[in-house]
């Protein structure tokens, strides 16, 4: 799957210690960015104050929704 326009494809984390595992809701796995290729692959914070579209387990964040890049 490819990003289009100002899309970033954002795969959902999951964080755990022990038995515990958790999803967060604004971090996840870049697979694909139109505009800026350097971000797939990387770890990702972005803006949930709107809608956030979903298919299939994949978000699709809006490129200036992205707020940080985790090293």
């Amino acid at each position: 799957m490819k990003a289009k326009n100002d899309y970033v494809i954002v795969e959902p984390e999951i964080q755990g210690s022990g038995k515990i595992m958790m999803k967060e809701n604004n971090v996840g796995r870049v697979l694909s960015c139109l505009i800026e290729p350097d971000l797939e692959g990387k770890v990702v914070i972005f803006s949930t104050e709107r809608s956030i579209q979903e298919y299939d387990g994949m978000k699709f964040v809006p490129y200036d929704k992205i707020m940080a890049v985790l090293e």
